[in-house]
């Protein structure tokens, strides 16, 4: 029973698992399809997210998830879709498109419950939500009924009612409020909620949980009419959209329906629904396992490799679905499953007793094909007797009439066949209840899906062995079921010959083939009929391989049967021509060589023999005898009169002689008996005369001796031969060669001679029939042997004249819609190969995108076909294979490129991305996939392929990106988002150009054919307007934390101003924001960026600069010179007049200044001072690290984005080197600022705050009473306050300002002192002395100033202390000296010595004064 259950079409509901990818091997291209319709529909309509979902909930809730929603109501039974509960429900429109889409390329393979699935999916991925993967292989159910609905929740449920109908499905609580989070999407009808607003269960109140606000929002929505219904949001916040904010407004009392609002307020429910509400990612994880899970529910599962086509309406129906020829395929291969499981049903113990008809003595007596099977499974159900005279009669009864239909009105029916090939109406009246057979397959569906018989006890037949059952597993039946798949690109392939003007089928063909390899093998001795026991004995090869365990041998040694007879038996299964048949064909064969001595059997003229020597006696029934003969009165016609390669000689007599004959010999059927015998039998006379001497002549070509040419046409002989060699395919395999494939080969080798088959032509059939058979099966392995046999064929160079002479003989013209048109015999079989695989390289990325490893034999394919035909062309000029490679890889990428523009203009709605950087990315992973998959392939045979490839595609997008280039003036988000990846899609581009073709040709090969996008120039206009704009507003910034400087400390650890802290946070963030722009750059931005940010820190530093005065300002004037006054008496007055000189002078520096001027002197304290240098010192340190973070960045932003289309290598090490001294005009600046300050401090401690002490008072009147060293602790105070402010890097620097500033005050008491100060000759070593104390001081023993800064700094004040040890006369000399052109002979200048004799108090020195340079006494 378990085969039965297996092969009947009637399977019981199988609950197992799904799986992921579950098409990839069937219908790879599956899950793209269903998502570009998808997408397609959102872009237009994003509710359909929730037409989706609530499909897919209302479908899997019922019957499981098995499409049975889809299901159209007939006359007597409403099916789920007229349910109340689902008149509502849309998106069968969609469903319908995605199935016709999954059609047109994998038939009968995508199940519609599938489609639901992966529809939802991907429309809950549109509106946000997760792009789960979804289990696949649920079948279609065929079972549909509206009652059933009323299992689904409705909107008024509790949480404990609508609880029972998920768990009677297999899901949780959880389960349920994470489902119902759909809601989140979508919209509610009025009528499902308006009683919450006014009449809450019957109370004449509202539904006092509902939220006030929304109670008056819907009211407004849904109004007072009851004429209509209107519509009203579920989700009242984002409502195309797939989040968790569903949940949060049910908990504020927001929930539409009142099963919505149930969850918040239950207690079971509430704590669910809190933690969805807290957990948006959470929610979306867990929706999407609740989908998957609901989608498993009570699954129908595909029991081979791909799921049942979806019979949910007419338009899936096998007339409407399928083109004639593939509609004729199928039914082709139904008629090979009839006889399959007839065989096992007749050859089991599951009928009680067979009744065989008249003239059978076993079952081998008759003929399987023409058994009603819908008659044998009755009587199987029903436990009765097989009569099989019955079931002949069954089955030619149906064939009697026209398909009708009776889906119209009562007592209205419809022909569903094609008028133009049914032949000619019934003579007989119909019979009184119309008998509906439009489609086999339907019926059987219709009536197995009512079969449910019970076990039936162990059953004897008569006559018949009893069926070994040896346990073989499900596996093999279902690859059985698998290697039946029909492709629809089978279809499309087919040979470039004339159709059968007599309506031969493929049948025929098969049939007649099969006689004619009869009578080559009875020519080479292997013809036996076998005895009627040894066909009780045998098994067919197909029985044997149904009983054995999985993984034995298919036959073992016992089982073969050696020589001719075995290998005709194999042969006979493979074609599936029936027992009865064979030894009819035998028999007759045999009959037509008695008395013909020296006649061979394969120089009959088959057909007319085997009419003249087979019996209508030999035959169950008369219908079976007349389409026989039919048969083979058909081959007569189309081999000796429509198509001969050499007509008769009086052709048009002939022929109408010829096709009289047969029309009477077609006729006489209808007469009585006797005069049907005489007639027959005159015709066949006279047939044989007038033929005898056409199919008996010399052959043509490299063909010698008498050979039959029956059927002259090549094109007929060429079918036939083809049917002969598709039986080296197993039957229970198509993708695999028999076990004795070369044995068979060879025997067909016997029938090239009545063929005319030579070597070229048998490759070219073989090829042909590896190709489509490899086009049926997908197995690969088959693609080499068709490449093999290609090879094989030899071009014309490498064939002999006679068979050049022979194949070019070989033509036919085909009608084609709008003209007829002539092939040779290669162009016949192989043009259509071409075409296949052009179409399919055509568009490769979307027929190869598993991988490379088919398309690289494809090609080759293509290829070699190609190089064949191109010598059958006449054509002149043709396409080099570089240029055919072009093609592919135009075609292709432009088709590509125009899926991946559909695809994202869906996403563009629902992402924030703009389209042109989605495209970009998109663009950049086809021809990362381009170069990794497919173009090593195709590099094989063009090398610049990938050139090719990255060309088009960089063209392709610059046609979208160029108008946006164009109105880019700012750097906007857009902006932002689409440049850098564009730009990135060029590199890469420029990248796979250059590996193909080389760096070295880049350049040129660019200039040429491809135009830049420029995105980087004009990206760095852009980026040039950005960054004067923001260094304007850098500059504004310096400005106003200039002012609101004060110059104190930040802190004892920070001795700066926030000024500068301001300054560099304004900075940093405008090079941040500047490295955060992801668009391309150049080189200049950064330079334009160094130089505004260079000119922000100088213009910073001016200003720090700008309010310390003039050191003129401090220092007081010099005071005149005059030469001292000899009268001792007047000493005491002249001192007192000195100091009023003195005060005088003091006054008159005073009057220099304003008082502006003053207060601004006093308002520069030394911390000012020292915190003005403190800042400096931090900007310039900020500096060194500004520089290194941007030199850091701005190479790594150049690694990340680099770019070998821009010659940017010879540049790079130069602007680095560029990049390191950008700041070298702030820099230079701040440290002129900085030893500004110093000496500024120094000289302000000095002139201005230690004036007195120092500058008045030092050394006045006499030296030794006004020593240095009361000067010390002074000195000590203001270092010390120095140190403590300073930062320790500039201590040296400001006090070696001030050492200067000490210096300068030195010399200047001790030449230009005025009046009040007197220097003797021996003042000379106390002024020495003070020097060194001052010195020491500095150097503090070592912690101070270095000694060698220090003596550096002392040395040139020494040669003026030495000057004033030596006597006046030796100076006046010396002073003389200089005077009269000569040098001096201490190295002084005439000034210094000058002054030093203005400090004099001898009468020598005021006589040389006063006559050499009229210098005035001092004033008396």
């Amino acid at each position: 029973m378990k085969f039965l259950s297996i092969l009947l079409l009637s399977i019981p509901l199988i609950h197992a698992n799904l799986q992921v990818a579950f098409y990839n091997s069937s219908c790879p291209q599956a899950e793209s399809i269903v998502l570009s319709v998808v997408q397609k529909h959102f872009s237009g309509d994003p509710s359909i997210t929730a037409a989706f979902l609530r499909m897919h909930f209302h479908d899997c809730l019922v019957k499981g998830c098995d499409a049975s929603i889809l299901i159209d109501s007939t006359k007597k039974k409403s099916s789920e879709k007229a349910a109340r509960p689902n008149l509502t429900v849309r998106g069968f429109d969609i469903i319908d498109e995605a199935k016709t889409s999954l059609e047109a390329s994998c038939p009968s393979t995508v199940s519609c419950a599938d489609v639901i699935a992966l529809a939802t999916r991907d429309s809950v991925a549109l509106a946000g939500g997760l792009n789960y993967n979804v289990p696949t292989g649920r079948r279609d159910g065929l079972v549909s009924n509206a009652d059933d609905v009323n299992l689904l929740p409705g909107p008024s449920f509790s949480v404990d009612q609508a609880l029972q109908s998920f768990t009677a499905k297999g899901l949780t609580l959880d389960d349920m409020v994470v489902l119902l989070g759909a809601h989140s999407v979508g919209v509610a009808h009025c009528s499902f909620f308006e009683d919450r607003l006014d009449n809450f269960q019957g109370t004449g109140a509202p539904d006092p949980t509902m939220d006030p606000s929304l109670r008056a929002k819907l009211i407004s929505t849904c109004g007072s009419t009851k004429n209509n219904d209107p519509t009203a949001f579920l989700d009242q916040n984002t409502s195309s959209v797939v989040d968790n904010q569903y949940y949060s407004q049910i908990i504020r009392n927001k929930g539409v329906l009142q099963i919505d609002q149930e969850l918040a307020l239950d207690r079971s429910s509430a704590g669910i629904v809190a933690g969805l509400a807290s957990d948006g990612n959470g929610f979306l994880q867990k929706f999407a396992d609740a989908l998957v899970k609901m989608g498993s529910i009570e699954i129908l599962q595909a029991h081979w490799s791909h799921a049942c086509l979806c019979s949910f309406s007419v338009a899936w129906k096998l007339t409407g679905i399928m083109e004639e020829d593939n509609a004729l395929e199928l039914l082709q291969r139904y008629r090979r499953d009839r006889r399959v499981l007839l065989n096992f049903i007749l050859s089991g113990s599951l009928v009680k007793k067979v009744i065989l008809p008249p003239g059978a003595v076993s079952l081998d007596d008759v003929d399987i094909d023409q058994v009603s099977i819908d008659y044998v499974l009755n009587c199987v159900k029903k436990g009765e007797m097989l009569d099989l005279s019955e079931a002949i009669r069954l089955y030619h009864d149906s064939l009697d009439y026209p398909s009708m239909s009776n889906t119209g009105p009562l007592e209205e029916f419809f022909l569903v066949t094609r008028t133009e090939t049914s032949g000619s109406a019934p003579t007989r009246a119909p019979p009184p209840v119309p008998i509906s057979t439009s489609s086999p397959i339907i019926s059987n569906l219709s009536r197995s899906e009512s079969f449910h018989s019970p076990p039936h006890q162990e059953l004897t037949v008569d006559d018949i062995e009893d069926f070994e059952d040896e346990e073989e597993d499900d596996e093999t039946i279902n690859s059985l079921r698998s290697s039946r798949q029909q492709s629809s690109e089978a279809a499309e392939l087919s040979l470039l010959l004339p159709l059968f003007s007599t309506g031969i089928t493929d049948d025929d063909l098969r049939e007649t083939a099969y006689e004619i390899l009869v009578a080559c093998a009875g020519a080479a001795g292997g013809l036996i009929v076998p005895s009627k026991e040894k066909k009780k004995e045998r098994r067919s090869r197909l029985m044997r391989k149904l009983a054995r365990v999985k993984g034995e041998n298919a036959t073992t040694t016992s089982d073969h049967v050696s020589g001719m007879v075995a290998l005709l038996e194999t042969m006979r299964a493979q074609l599936e021509i029936s027992e009865s048949m064979d030894i009819r064909t035998r028999q007759g064969l045999l009959n037509a060589l008695v008395g013909r001595v020296g006649k061979r059997m394969d120089n009959l003229l088959v057909p007319l023999e085997l009419l003249c020597c087979v019996s209508r006696t030999e035959f169950s029934d008369k219908k079976a005898y007349i389409r026989w003969q039919k048969r083979q009165l058909n081959m007569l016609e189309e081999g000796l009169i429509n198509h001969p390669a050499s007509g008769f000689t009086e052709l048009g007599r002939k022929a109408n002689e010829f096709r009289i004959l047969l029309k009477k010999i077609e006729d006489s059927e209808s007469l009585q008996p006797a005069a049907c015998e005489m007639q027959r039998t005159e015709c066949l006379r006279s047939l044989r005369e007038l033929a005898a001497a056409l199919a008996e002549r010399p052959a043509r070509g490299d063909l010698t001796g008498e050979v039959c040419h029956w059927a002259d046409g090549y094109h007929l002989n060429v079918r036939l031969y083809e049917k002969m060699l598709w039986s080296v395919f197993d039957i229970l395999d198509e993708g695999k060669h028999t076990e004795e494939v070369e044995e068979i080969l060879e025997l067909l080798r016997s029938t090239w001679r009545i063929l005319g088959v030579t070597e070229t032509i048998h490759d070219t059939c073989y090829t042909w029939v590896l190709f489509r058979q490899f086009v049926i099966t997908g197995e690969q392995t088959l693609l080499r042997h068709v490449i093999e046999h290609l090879r094989k064929i030899p071009l014309k160079e490498q064939r002999g004249p006679q068979e050049n002479l022979h194949l070019k003989g070989l033509r036919c013209t085909v009608e084609g819609e709008e003209r007829s048109q002539a092939f040779t015999f290669l162009q016949s079989f192989l043009v259509p190969i071409q075409k296949w695989a052009d179409k399919k390289l055509r568009d490769y990325h979307l027929h190869f995108s598993e991988g490379s490893t088919m398309m690289a034999e494809i090609v080759t394919v293509a290829m070699i076909t190609r190089r064949l035909l191109l010598e059958e062309s006449e054509q002149t000029t043709f396409l080099s294979d570089e240029d055919q490679i072009e093609g592919y890889v135009s075609s292709s990428v432009k088709s590509a490129f125009s899926r991946i523009i559909h695809v994202v203009d869906a996403k563009a709605d629902s992402v924030h991305e703009h389209m042109l950087a989605m495209l970009a990315e998109e663009s950049k992973k086809l021809l990362k996939k381009d170069s990794t998959i497919f173009l090593p392939v195709l590099s094989k045979w063009h090398s610049q392929a990938a050139v090719t490839s990255a060309s088009l595609i960089h063209k392709l997008y610059g046609s979208k990106l160029r108008p946006f280039l164009d109105r880019a003036d700012h750097l906007t988000e857009d902006v932002v988002s689409v440049f850098p990846a564009a730009d990135s899609l060029e590199q890469y581009i420029m990248a796979v150009i250059a590996n193909a073709c080389g760096e070295d040709v880049l350049d040129d090969y660019c200039r040429g054919k491809i135009s830049p996008y420029q995105v980087e120039n004009i990206s760095g206009t852009l980026v040039l307007r950005w960054v004067n704009s923001q260094l304007t507003r850098i500059l504004g910034w310096v400005e106003r934390t200039i002012q609101q400087e004060t110059w104190d400390p930040i802190s004892p650890q920070q001795r700066h101003g926030i000024s500068v802290v301001e300054v560099y946070r304004i900075i940093e963030e405008t090079v941040d924001q500047f490295f955060a722009l992801k668009v391309p750059m150049r080189v200049g931005e950064l330079h334009c960026l160094y130089r505004g940010l260079d000119n922000a820190l100088q213009v910073y530093t001016q200003h720090v600069v700008d309010r310390l005065v003039s050191k003129e300002d401090l220092i007081p004037p010099v005071p005149a010179l005059t030469r001292y006054r000899k009268e001792l008496g007047i000493r005491a007055f002249v001192a007192d007049l000195r100091s009023t000189d003195e005060r005088r002078s003091h006054q008159s520096v005073d009057l220099r200044l304003t008082n502006e001027r003053f207060h601004q002197i006093d308002a520069l304290s030394t911390q000012s001072l020292c915190v003005r240098l403190n800042t400096l010192y931090y900007a310039i340190t900020q500096l060194n690290k500004l520089e290194d973070s941007i030199q850091e960045r701005w190479t790594r932003k150049k690694n990340e984005n680099s770019n070998i289309n821009r010659p940017m290598n010879g540049k790079s090490r130069s602007n680095v080197a560029q990049q390191k001294i950008a700041f070298d005009g702030s820099r230079k600046d701040i440290n002129a600022a900085i030893d500004r300050i110093c000496e500024f401090t120094g000289t302000k401690i000095i002139f201005w705050d230690l004036r007195e002490p120092f500058i008045d008072n030092l050394y006045k009147h006499n030296v030794s009473q006004s020593r240095i060293d009361v000067l010390m602790e002074s000195f000590d105070e203001v270092l010390n306050a120095l140190c403590d402010i300073i930062v320790e890097p500039l201590r040296d620097r400001i006090v070696t300002g001030l050492l200067q500033a000490s210096l300068d005050g030195f010399l200047r008491v001790i030449l230009d002192g005025g009046p009040s100060r007197v220097f003797l000759p021996s003042d000379a070593k106390l002024l020495e002395e003070d020097l060194e104390i001052l010195k020491e001081f500095f150097i503090s023993g070592g912690d101070g100033l270095p000694r060698g800064t220090v003596e550096n700094l002392v040395a040139h004040v020494r040669p003026v202390i030495n000057l004033h040890s030596y006597e006046s006369r030796v100076l006046i000399d010396d002073l003389r000296n200089i005077t009269q052109g000569s040098r001096s002979r201490f190295g002084a200048d005439s000034k210094t010595l000058l002054r030093i004799l203005c400090h004099r108090t001898d009468s020598e020195a005021s006589q040389f004064l006063k006559k050499q340079f009229k210098i005035p006494k001092s004033v008396a």
